[in-house]
C-alpha cells in the first residue's frame, strides 16, 4: 500500500469513528462485544444514498469493499467503536420466554445528530445471547430484509433502514430451511442496518425476570420518552399513562399501513415489535399475493397466531404486556389505565379506512365489497388493487374480469391454495419444490364465469360511487378518468417484493451473478411507475404468483 492510501485510510478511519457517540456504558442492558464478524466479506448490494446521507460514504472512500468490511469486525474503520449487544425478554407465541437478547446482532453504535441512528450488524456471530444458535444469517435472509425495509420506506411505512448486504467468500451455514430435517448448507452473510432505536417492548419485560436493574430500565423508558415522544414530557397524566396511549396510536397506525399492502410480519412477539412504532425484525414476512384473509406467513404458526388478519389483535397483546412491566416497574399505575384495544381500534380502523380510501378512491362499504371478492377470488391482492385505476363508467363486470383474471388462480392453483388454507401440504414442502416457478395458465370460460359471480356486486357498487364522484369533481367523464388513473397508480404500486423475486435472486447471488438482485431493486426503488426503470423486460416482475406461490410459506431460517 502506497503511502497516501496509508494516509487515506487512516483519514477514513478517524472520520468514521468521529460520526458515532460514545457507546452505552457496560451494564445491564448492553454486553460489549469484542469479537464479532465473518471471513472474507464481500459486497452484494449497497446503499450508496443511504450511507451519504449518514456521511459513511465519505469517509469509507466511496469504496462498496470497506462497506463490506464493516461486517468483519477487525477492519481499521471500526477502530474507537464499543460494539454491545442488547439484553431484552420477551413474549414468544403466547408464552413469556425470558432473557432472550440480540442473539446475532451487534450494534457498532449510535451516530451523532438528529436523528441520532444506531447501525447494527446482523449475522455477526456468537453474543451472550446466542442460545443454541450460531449467531449468522443467510444470504438469502439478508437480502429478502435489505430489498424489503427499503421498499417499505419508499411506499412511505415507517421501517429500520438497510446500508448494505455482505456475505463470506470462504463461510457458510447450515440450515433446515423449512423444519424437515433435511439441511443444506448455504451462503454466510450479514446485513448492515440502521434505525432510530432497535429498542422493543421486550426489553421492558425483563422486569418480569429474576435480579432485573429496575433503575437502568426505568432510566431507558425516560429517555425514550424524552428523545421520541417530547410531548408526554410535559403531560398532565404521568409519563407512563402518555407513552403506552402514543405507543399504542402509533403501533396501531403501523399495522394498518401493513394491511393496506398487503404485508404480514409473521412473527409479532414482543421481542419482535418497536417501542418507536416502527416495523423492524424483517423474518419471516411476506407480502400477500393469491389474497387470503388468514395469510399465514411463518412455517412454524400452525395456529395462526400472526396471520393476517390477526396482526392487530397482535399488537394489542403485546401493549398490554408491555403495560404489565411498566406496571411492574412502577411507572403505570395499572395496566387497565389505558382502554388499550379501544384506542388502539379506534386509530387502526380511522387510518386504514383513509388509506384504503386513497387505494381505492371510494367509500368504506365499496372497500368492503372489494375485499369481500378478493377473499372469494384469491386475486392478486396488489395487482388487482393497481387494475382499479382502469374502471371507467364503461366498465361491465365482464370486462373487468377479463382486466384481472390474469392475476387470479386457476382451478388448479385453487385446489393448492385450499391445501395451504388447510395447512394439509406442510408435511410436503421442500426448499427445492417452494424454490420453482410453474408459470400460470388462462383461466377458462366457466372459471371465467364463476369469478364473475365473486366481482359483479363489487363492481355495480364502484361504478355507481363512481357516478357520484364524476357529478361532484366538475369534470367532463374523460377528464376525471385520466386524473383518477394517474393519482390511482401514484397510490397503487406495480411491484412488490415477491417471495419468488427474492428466492431467485438470492440464488443469483449466490451463484455469483448479482444482476438479478441489483434489477429487482431497481424495479422496487420505484415501485408506483413502470416506465422509469432501466429494465427492458419487466414482465416478470408483475407476473401473476405460480402455482409454487400457493405452497410457499417462510420461516425464521428463511
Amino acid at each position: 500500500m502506497t503511502l497516501v492510501a496509508c494516509i487515506a485510510a487512516l483519514t477514513a478511519a478517524v472520520l468514521l469513528s468521529d460520526l458515532f457517540e460514545p457507546s452505552p456504558e457496560e451494564g445491564y442492558l448492553t454486553t460489549p462485544i469484542i469479537k464479532f464478524g465473518m471471513k472474507d466479506p464481500q459486497p452484494v448490494i449497497v446503499n450508496e444514498n443511504w450511507l451519504q446521507k449518514l456521511g459513511f460514504w465519505e469517509a469509507l472512500n466511496a469504496d462498496s469493499q470497506a462497506v463490506a468490511e464493516l461486517s468483519n469486525g477487525v477492519t481499521k474503520h471500526l477502530r474507537g467503536l464499543r460494539p454491545f449487544s442488547r439484553r431484552y425478554a420477551g413474549t414468544q407465541f403466547g408464552y413469556f420466554s425470558g432473557v432472550l437478547g440480540d442473539g446475532r446482532a451487534v450494534s457498532l453504535g449510535v451516530t451523532k445528530g438528529s436523528p441520532a441512528l444506531e447501525i447494527q450488524l446482523k449475522g455477526g456471530g456468537l453474543t451472550p445471547f446466542s442460545r443454541r444458535g450460531d449467531g449468522r444469517c443467510t444470504l438469502l435472509s439478508c437480502i429478502r430484509e435489505y430489498i424489503s425495509s427499503e421498499y417499505m420506506n419508499r411506499i412511505g411505512i415507517l421501517t429500520t433502514r438497510a446500508i448494505a448486504v455482505a456475505v463470506s467468500g470462504s463461510e457458510t451455514v447450515k440450515r433446515d430451511v423449512v423444519y424437515n430435517g433435511n439441511f443444506h448448507l448455504v451462503p454466510m452473510a450479514t446485513i448492515i442496518r440502521s434505525s432510530q432505536s432497535f429498542i422493543r417492548f421486550g426489553t421492558f419485560e425483563l422486569a418480569h425476570v429474576d435480579g432485573h436493574d429496575a433503575e437502568a430500565l426505568t432510566l431507558l423508558l425516560d429517555t425514550i420518552i424524552k428523545q421520541y415522544y417530547p410531548s408526554c414530557v410535559d403531560s398532565s397524566i404521568s409519563k407512563g399513562d402518555c407513552f403506552i396511549q402514543e405507543l399504542t396510536v402509533k403501533s396501531a397506525k403501523l399495522v394498518a399501513s401493513w394491511q393496506a399492502v398487503g404485508f404480514t410480519h409473521a412473527v409479532l412477539n414482543t421481542d419482535n415489535v418497536s417501542v418507536l412504532g416502527i416495523t423492524i425484525d424483517f423474518g419471516p414476512f411476506s407480502f400477500m399475493e393469491y389474497f387470503d384473509n388468514g395469510h399465514i406467513a411463518n412455517y412454524i404458526d400452525d395456529e395462526g397466531m400472526y396471520s393476517f388478519n390477526n396482526q392487530r389483535v397482535a399488537m394489542v397483546f403485546n401493549l398490554r404486556k408491555l403495560s404489565k412491566a411498566l406496571v411492574k416497574l412502577g411507572v403505570l399505575k395499572r395496566a387497565g389505565g389505558v382502554d388499550i384495544a379501544a384506542a388502539f381500534n379506534k386509530a387502526f380502523d380511522e387510518e386504514y379506512h383513509r388509506l384504503m380510501g386513497d387505494k381505492v378512491s371510494t367509500s368504506q362499504p365499496v372497500v368492503d365489497s372489494l375485499l369481500k371478492a378478493l377473499q372469494r377470488s384469491s386475486c392478486d391482492y396488489t395487482l388487482t388493487l393497481r387494475s382499479l385505476g382502469k374502471v371507467t363508467m364503461s366498465t361491465s363486470t365482464e370486462s373487468f374480469v377479463d382486466l384481472i383474471s390474469p392475476y387470479c388462480p386457476t382451478p388448479h392453483q385453487r385446489i393448492l391454495l385450499d391445501m395451504r388454507r388447510e395447512r394439509i401440504t406442510k408435511q410436503y414442502i421442500s426448499y427445492q419444490y417452494c424454490s420453482s416457478s410453474i408459470p400460470s395458465s388462462p383461466l377458462a370460460t366457466d372459471a371465467k364465469a364463476d369469478l364473475a359471480s365473486h366481482w359483479e356486486p363489487f363492481v355495480k357498487k364502484y361504478k355507481k360511487s363512481l357516478l357520484l364522484e364524476v357529478a361532484a369533481s366538475g369534470m367532463s367523464p374523460d377528464t376525471f378518468f385520466k386524473h383518477r388513473q394517474v393519482r390511482l397508480n401514484e397510490t397503487n404500486p406495480m411491484f412488490v417484493p415477491r417471495n419468488r423475486l427474492l428466492r431467485e435472486a438470492s440464488d443469483a447471488a449466490a451463484a455469483g451473478d448479482l444482476s438479478p438482485l441489483m434489477d429487482l431493486a431497481d424495479v422496487l426503488s420505484d415501485p408506483f411507475d413502470s416506465f422509469t426503470s432501466k429494465i427492458r423486460d419487466i414482465r416478470k416482475f408483475v407476473s401473476p404468483p405460480g402455482d409454487s406461490s400457493c405452497l410457499e410459506l417462510t420461516s425464521c431460517g428463511s
